[in-house]
């Protein structure tokens, strides 16, 4: 008899920290001060987007993933907590929590500025054998940093 997965998915890739502002004037770069009504403060990346879908879909998911040691971090952390996806693969590490600056143009097209931090230091060894073999899935959300 096959034994019972913990997880029904293992999430590995990003999570950081995103403020959005909107809308951005086209000539921000060639004035001093510019105004953007709007703006949402979020955590985002990759990793934490797709383990945030999978927690909603009532899949039992945890993140593979590093953060800094910052305030960031805590809203990340903060946010697990409340998806209830769980952070025992979430590493801190010694760089600051990703953060993405994301500019939203009067058209709606996106600019994005980012801090990669804590990115730089996801690798495959930061996915466990044991927490593959305790999922049903290993989801491999980020291209970039591993």
């Amino acid at each position: 008899m096959a034994k019972e997965k913990r997880f029904d998915v293992i999430v590995a890739g990003y999570a950081g920290y995103d403020l959005a502002v909107s809308p951005v004037p086209q000539n921000i770069m060639d004035v001093d001060t510019g105004t953007a009504p709007q703006r949402i403060i979020t955590v985002g990346g990759d990793g934490i987007n797709a383990a945030t879908s999978f927690a909603s879909l009532g899949c039992k998911t945890a993140l593979c993933s590093a953060v800094g040691r910052d305030m960031f971090a805590k809203t990340v952390r903060n946010h697990l907590k409340e998806h209830n996806i769980d952070a025992r693969y979430v590493f801190d590490v010694d760089a600051p929590t990703t953060f993405t600056l994301i500019l939203v143009g009067e058209d709606g097209e996106r600019h994005c500025l980012i801090r990669r931090g804590a990115t730089e230091s996801i690798c495959r060894d930061m996915v466990p054998a044991e927490a593959i073999e305790n999922a049903r899935h290993l989801h491999y959300a980020s291209f970039f940093p591993m």
